[in-house]
């Protein structure tokens, strides 16, 4: 199909369940199939009546899922940051965000306070098969980078200490790996 602009188009119908409502987990009456599909368990609760309140996106993209951008454009759409200034501890330039992550395909999955008051942690997660190194750019100064564990201790070994330069730090990270850094600042 054509548009009217000569640009070539396609209608292509898309399936979406927003509500699944059942009275029964299985059933074994049913014409369309000739055995229960699972445990014959009624579940009066699961009718989820009441008014409910849905948001998706329709993401159209050339190539795969990883060519495409689509987890960036998800984790956007699902999680949009939400910015939260404890005591007026860091803020960042306006239209600047308190930790840039790159590539796509690293995710920022938290910024906080340090438990120890000593900084601020920042994780990321490398959502790929491959290496990568992100880039974290920093809207806030930082005079050290640090590799910690969950609980905020220090690793020890060679990556141990992040490369910082002009607020842009970078951290090799393996196939889906996640990684926690402690900004001392």
């Amino acid at each position: 199909d054509r548009d009217v602009t000569g640009v070539q188009t396609c209608a292509l119908p898309i399936s979406l369940t927003l509500l699944r409502s059942v009275g029964w987990l299985s059933r074994g009456d049913l014409q369309v199939i000739d055995a229960a599909a699972g445990p014959i368990l009624p579940t009066p609760a699961a009718q989820e009546l009441g008014p409910h309140r849905f948001d998706y996106a329709v993401l159209i993209h050339a190539g795969d899922w990883h060519e495409g951008g689509v987890l960036a454009e998800a984790r956007r759409f699902a999680a949009p940051p939400i910015a939260v200034s404890p005591k007026g501890r860091h803020a960042a330039p306006a239209a600047r965000a308190l930790v840039e992550v790159a590539p796509d395909d690293v995710v920022l999955s938290g910024v906080h306070p340090a438990e120890t008051g000593r900084g601020t942690v920042v994780r990321v997660v490398n959502q790929s098969a491959e290496r990568r190194d992100a880039t974290l750019r920093l809207g806030f100064p930082a005079k050290e980078a640090l590799v910690v564990d969950p609980l905020e201790r220090e690793v020890e070994g060679a990556g141990a200490r992040i490369a910082c330069v002009d607020g842009r730090c970078t951290v090799p990270l393996g196939p889906w790996q996640i990684a926690t850094v402690l900004f001392r600042t």
